[in-house]
Parts: structure tokens; C-alpha cells; sequence
């Protein structure tokens, strides 16, 4: 077994894993530095070594074989094994100079990352940090590296992405105060469907869960209002009709500042996880592991807690 894979060039593993998290040669041997020539020349190598075609040409596209598929999470723990075996083990934040990126949500951008950003610079004081809005390229720019960390909703679609919890939570429902709905102690379906709707559009794909818990009771939702923004969208909504569905955490936060009614959902959706992710390229990085474990703890630390679904 030795002899077996000391005639194996570790390179030619790397190239797969590239290989199967691209699904494109070019991508590929530009993640390794490499020319597509040799990209090209290492698949070939790989369908020899596995007795696989591993990867197949559909239209302009390239497909994993089944074989790849089995391969790809086994690979994908062999590349990181290796990557923590030449990594530095020492790490001083007090030198660090690098320069971290977060995407998020406006709420977690004005409510949550403030005091901890103090505390991370308390810590290490010459690194830099961006924040930026998280919307639907933020997963590719992830996995381009653009992106170091992502606070959003765990889509367990994502590909090579980690995450640590922040929080559980669940979603709820909020009216302006004096909403014709508001001094009901459950909302009925009926109701809820009857009054129109605004909706969030930032972060993860939330509104699919929703819909398709109404779905299920043959409603669907009228959706008059579409917002980026959470403080903006729970302002509009004290001041109107509208009814805004939204994690409880947010809601009660900001209740404290908006005339607004939370009441429990008619129906029933599953808890769901709030995360700060990363892609699997910055796993084993030290000042990225040490970056995000102090983040994800200073928020951790600070009141998030779902309010419960009776009330």
C-alpha cells in the first residue's frame, strides 16, 4: 500500500478536489496556479488512477460521475488534513495585519457586530475590516475568497461552506400597534392571509420556508412590499396594514424601537440556525480560525435569544 502511494503526486489530489468544487478546468488551474494545459493533463492522470471519467461534458458543462460524487467528501477531508499539517500552529492577534470581509444584514451590521468589532480590535489591533451587505452573489464570493465570513441563515445546500451556531431561532409575525389584527391573541390563517404582506430580501432564502408552510394549507401570500433593509422594513410596516414575517430575535429587538405587535405565527415552521459561515479555503488559515472564534463568541454573548412561540 506504501509503494502504491508514494507513486502518487500529491498535486494530482488538490487538482481533484479544485477539479470537483469547479466543475471547470479553467476555474481549476486557476485556484492552483496552473495552466488549463496542465489542468487538463492532471484530469487525465485522475481518470486513470480511479478508472473513472470522474468529470463528463454536458453541453458547456462539466458533471461529476458517480464515482466523483463518492470521492468529493473524502477528498475534501484528505486536502484539509493536509492543509493543517503545513499550516502555522502559532498565531499572535496582537501582529496580525491581515484584513477580514464580513457580509451581512443591515441588523446585524447596526445591531450586533459593533461591540464585538471592539472587542476583536481590543485584541488585534492593526487588522482591518470590511462589512458589506450580504445578497445573492455573497456565496460566490465565499468561495472566490473575496468574502472571509457571512453571518446569514444556514442554507444546507451550500456547498464547502462551514458554519458555527450563533443562535436558534424561529420566525413570528409584526403589525403596527393598533392593527386591525392586533388585539387578537392568535392570528388565524384566514387573517393572515386576508392583509398584505412585506417581505425581506436580504440575507438567505427565508420566503421559500414560509410559502411553503402556507402552501401546504392551500394560501398563499400577497406580497405588496419588497425591503433590503430590516429597520426599514419594520418601519414601514408600523405605519401601514402590512404584515412582515421575520426571525423572533430581530423582532424583539426591534419592537423596542418601533410601534409594533409581535404575534405567533397560524402556522407551524421548523426552527432554523443563524450562522456566521465560511468557505472550506479558509478552514484551516489560523488568523481566519482565531478571527471567527471570537466573533462568533462576542456575538454569542450578547442577548439573542428567540422569544417564545406563545407569545
Amino acid at each position: 500500500m506504501i509503494d502504491r502511494i508514494s507513486r502518487i503526486n500529491l498535486n494530482l489530489i488538490v487538482s481533484l478536489h479544485l477539479l470537483l468544487q469547479e466543475l471547470s478546468v479553467t476555474k481549476a488551474a486557476q485556484r492552483q496556479y496552473i495552466s488549463q494545459s496542465a489542468m487538463s493533463k492532471n484530469l487525465a492522470k485522475l481518470r486513470e488512477l480511479f478508472h473513472d471519467p470522474l468529470l463528463m461534458k454536458a453541453g458547456n458543462e462539466l458533471i461529476p460521475t458517480n464515482k466523483a460524487l463518492q470521492l468529493a467528501p473524502e477528498v475534501a477531508k484528505l486536502v484539509q488534513t493536509m492543509e493543517g499539517l503545513f499550516s502555522p500552529q502559532d498565531f499572535d492577534p496582537s501582529e496580525c495585519r491581515k484584513e477580514f470581509t464580513i457580509a451581512a444584514t443591515d441588523y446585524v451590521s447596526e445591531y450586533m457586530l459593533p461591540k464585538a468589532l471592539a472587542e476583536l480590535y481590543l485584541m488585534a489591533p492593526h487588522i482591518c475590516i470590511n462589512v458589506q451587505n450580504w445578497d445573492k452573489q455573497t456565496y460566490q464570493l465565499l468561495k472566490e475568497g473575496k468574502v472571509d465570513l457571512g453571518t446569514t441563515i444556514q442554507d444546507p445546500n451550500a456547498k464547502d461552506i462551514h458554519a458555527s451556531l450563533i443562535n436558534r431561532d424561529h420566525f413570528v409575525c409584526i403589525m403596527r400597534h393598533d392593527h386591525p389584527l392586533s388585539g387578537q391573541a392568535k392570528l388565524s390563517l384566514p387573517d393572515f392571509a386576508q392583509y398584505h404582506h412585506a417581505v425581506i430580501t436580504v440575507g438567505t432564502d427565508k420566503t421559500t420556508a414560509i410559502d411553503r408552510a402556507l402552501a401546504e394549507h392551500g394560501v398563499t401570500r400577497k406580497v405588496r412590499l419588497r425591503v433590503s433593509s430590516y429597520p426599514s422594513a419594520v418601519n414601514m410596516v408600523a405605519q401601514s396594514d402590512l404584515l412582515l414575517t421575520l426571525p423572533s430575535h430581530i423582532a424583539k429587538r426591534l419592537s423596542q424601537d418601533h410601534p409594533v405587535t409581535i404575534k405567533p405565527l397560524p402556522v407551524h415552521i421548523d426552527e432554523f440556525d443563524c450562522t456566521l459561515q465560511w468557505h472550506h479555503r479558509n478552514h484551516q488559515d489560523p488568523a481566519h480560525r482565531w478571527f471567527r472564534t471570537h466573533l462568533t463568541q462576542l456575538i454569542q454573548q450578547q442577548e439573542l435569544g428567540p422569544i417564545s412561540r406563545g407569545s
